[in-house]
């Protein structure tokens, strides 16, 4: 009866009768619940949370977080994935342990004996050997640029936390730079001819 454009249209009257009892109370309503502050995710969350538990069908616990598994599991996770990749890439076992002892060997033989002359000519061996240990990581940088990209793309979609992915980086790739730089150190200073005592 009332379809508009049809013959009987009362969309003019319906309008006006809108407008003139419900509008003003709709505004003020509307108005009022602005003033009213909501609730959070989290805590709606967790309301439905107490629903379900109250109710005898929702989990035991409620977790407050992005990430949908605990710390341990995604460390666990992490590190699982990381020594697959890296086990992978025998570039990425070989370069931080054997590109090390190669220049370990080079520079030992630059410095070969260092240690029967003057002090002042032993200076530039532990300058060098200094620079190695310190400049040592730097050939990881391009991996880690990569990684890094990975991980911003992983951890946007709530994957895992940064947090777990330096700790497994730290455990894996420091490591195995660690044991690079150890055999560099002990190359150059065996064949250089200083006490040990040092």
């Amino acid at each position: 009866l009332v379809t508009p454009g049809g013959p009987m249209d009362q969309v003019d009257a319906f309008v006006a009768a809108f407008q003139e009892r419900q509008l003003a109370d709709i505004r003020s309503l509307v108005s009022q619940k602005r003033q009213e502050r909501g609730l959070t995710a989290a805590q709606m969350l967790q309301a439905q949370h107490q629903l379900q538990v109250q109710a005898q069908m929702g989990p035991g616990t409620f977790r407050e977080s992005a990430i949908a598994v605990p710390f341990l599991q995604q460390l666990r996770i992490l590190f699982k994935r990381k020594v697959l990749i890296t086990s992978r890439s025998p570039a990425a076992i070989y370069m931080p342990i054997l590109m090390p002892v190669f220049v370990g060997l080079l520079l030992g033989v630059m410095y070969k004996d260092i240690g029967s002359k003057a002090l002042l000519q032993q200076v530039s061996f532990v300058f060098m050997l200094l620079v190695r240990i310190c400049m040592a990581g730097m050939q990881q940088m391009p991996q880690l640029i990569e990684e890094r990209t990975i991980m911003k793309y992983d951890t946007s979609e709530g994957l895992y936390s940064v947090q777990a992915w330096v700790l497994v980086g730290v455990g894996t790739d420091i490591f195995l730079s660690l044991i690079g730089a150890a055999l560099n150190c002990l190359i150059m200073y065996a064949f250089s001819g200083i006490t040990w005592e040092f």
